[in-house]
Formats: C-alpha cells, sequence, structure tokens
C-alpha cells in the first residue's frame, strides 16, 4: 500500500481547515531537488487571540521533515550530525520556507525547535512559534486575513505529488474569533485493502481540539475543503492534481479515496461543514472566505 503522505489541515477563524499543495517562485540555496528529494512530509498551523487591540496572534506551526536532508541548515547536535531534540534550526528547501501574515508581513527563515525524530524512520518533528500584531480594529479596518505557511518541496517517496511545493493556509477573523482547532491525528496512515466486497469499508478518524484557553470570541464551527489544481514547484514539470477517485461528500463530510494519496481537488467548490455536534452540511464556498 502507499503511504498517505498528509499535507496536513489549518483551521481558519470560522474553522475553514484548508488542504492545499501550490507553487511558490523563491530563491534557493545549493541544493538540487532531484539530487537530494523533497523533505517535507506534513504539517499543520493553529493560532490564539493574546490580545483584542490591536489584535496579537500567537501562531504555533508543527511540521515534520526528513532528518538526512543534504542541507547545512539541518546538521544538529546529534551523533551522526543530523538534528536531535532540543535543537533549534531555520529550514531551508528549493524554495524559501516562510510564513505570510496575510497583512503584508513575512517571516522568513523561520526558526523550529526539534521536539522528536527517528533515525531508523528517518524523521523529525520541529515546532516554531511565533506572535503577530495585526493593525488596530477600527470600524472600516480589515478584521479578516489568510496566513500561509509554504516551501518546498514535498517527500520524494510520496506516490502523488512528490518533490512539489506545499502551502498551509489559514483563514483567520481577528475581530470576533478566539483561536483554531489543532489536529491530534497521524498523518500517515496505513489502510488495508478489504478482501471481500462485503467487508466495510476502511475508515480514519481526524480528531481535533481547540488550542489553550481561547480569549473571547465565538467557538465557530468546523469545516474542510480540498483544493484546487495549483501548478508545479519551480523545475518542476509535473503538476499536483488530484486522483479522479477522491471525492468529498459534503452532507456526511466522508473522504471517499479508491486509490492513493492525494492533496488537491478538481472540484474546489465541494466542501463540508461540522458543528460541535458532528452534524454536517454543506454550502456554497464563496460565502465562507
Amino acid at each position: 500500500m502507499p503511504k498517505l503522505g498528509s499535507s496536513s489541515l489549518a483551521a481558519e477563524s470560522s474553522f475553514f481547515l484548508i488542504l492545499l499543495c501550490c507553487c511558490i517562485t523563491s530563491a534557493l540555496s545549493s541544493i538540487t531537488v532531484n539530487a537530494n528529494g523533497g523533505h517535507y512530509r506534513y504539517g499543520s498551523v493553529s493560532w490564539k487571540k493574546l490580545q483584542q487591540q490591536p489584535p496579537v496572534i500567537e501562531f504555533t506551526v508543527e511540521a515534520v521533515f526528513r532528518r538526512n536532508f543534504g542541507s547545512a541548515n539541518f546538521k544538529g547536535s546529534g551523533a551522526d550530525g543530523f538534528l536531535v531534540s532540543g535543537d533549534r534550526f531555520k529550514p531551508s528547501g528549493y524554495e524559501t520556507i516562510m510564513f505570510d501574515f496575510g497583512d503584508g508581513s513575512i517571516l522568513m527563515p523561520m526558526s523550529f525547535v526539534v521536539d522528536g525524530y527517528s533515525v531508523q524512520e528517518n524523521w523529525i518533528y520541529s515546532v516554531a512559534t511565533f506572535q503577530h500584531t495585526y493593525p488596530l480594529l477600527l470600524s472600516d479596518s480589515a478584521f479578516s486575513y489568510t496566513t500561509t505557511f509554504k516551501g518546498c518541496c514535498r517527500h520524494s517517496d510520496f506516490v502523488h505529488n512528490a518533490h512539489t511545493s506545499w502551502i498551509l493556509a489559514n483563514s483567520i477573523n481577528v475581530r470576533d474569533d478566539g483561536g483554531s482547532p489543532q489536529l491530534y491525528s497521524i498523518p500517515i496512515h496505513t489502510v488495508v485493502k478489504k478482501l471481500r466486497p462485503s467487508d466495510p469499508d476502511p475508515y480514519v478518524y481526524i480528531p481535533a481540539g481547540k488550542v489553550g484557553e481561547i480569549l473571547g470570541g465565538r467557538r465557530g464551527e468546523l469545516a474542510w475543503r480540498l483544493a484546487p489544481i495549483i501548478g508545479a514547484a519551480t523545475l518542476n514539470t509535473e503538476t499536483p492534481r488530484n486522483d479522479p477517485s477522491f471525492q468529498l461528500n459534503s452532507s456526511t463530510g466522508i473522504l471517499t479515496v479508491l486509490a492513493g494519496p492525494v492533496y488537491d481537488s478538481d472540484l474546489p467548490s465541494s466542501f463540508s461543514r461540522c458543528n460541535v455536534t458532528r452534524a454536517c452540511s454543506g454550502g456554497d464556498l464563496s460565502a465562507g472566505l
């Protein structure tokens, strides 16, 4: 079975979980993607409001990278010269790894701390936490922003969309909302093919919870969608796209995957919205952005 490499979901203020993998053009260090391979496996973005006026938001980015990535930025204090728990590093890639706050401000380079690693499975789990102050909330000022965590390249072992850029988008309402959900799911799942047509379909739950104690604001509802096809990474001729069998039921919130991992959608307007009672319904995506 292929490995399901998730580009994890990022939550928004009305709690849209948006799954994207796009191409962002930027400068690069001296690595060659085909020689060294992609290094990003999966990640997630969450946020909480620390102050109402002006809005101060604390973001947490969790990201897992290939541990033996051949860049000087991935060298650490381990016996083998690579990163281990407690090491701080600024990940580099074929395209600049950055966080865009959506108001014209960009954080780069980003600084992560390694919180876990595996030599045998060749990964590091890292966390970056940082704060950003948005403009004062006035009667005619903006209060909704789209943040993005982006870079290149996705892991070279993925069956679909290897060596392509990633982007985790997070729509936030800094006036009305206090924070986002945070995913607690294992991003890579092995699903065993059923032996007989009468056997039940295999399934995976994706649990999520709130980020700490949210300061004021509404709790909101949980919703998510798939991204459209948006192009390949720089110098990569293969456009990341969805497998046609990947379907999202907007009434039940159930994803059906008949073959392989997929990370974007031919039907981006199809999305699922679920409230705290787990009741789901469909809707018009344009109304939520």
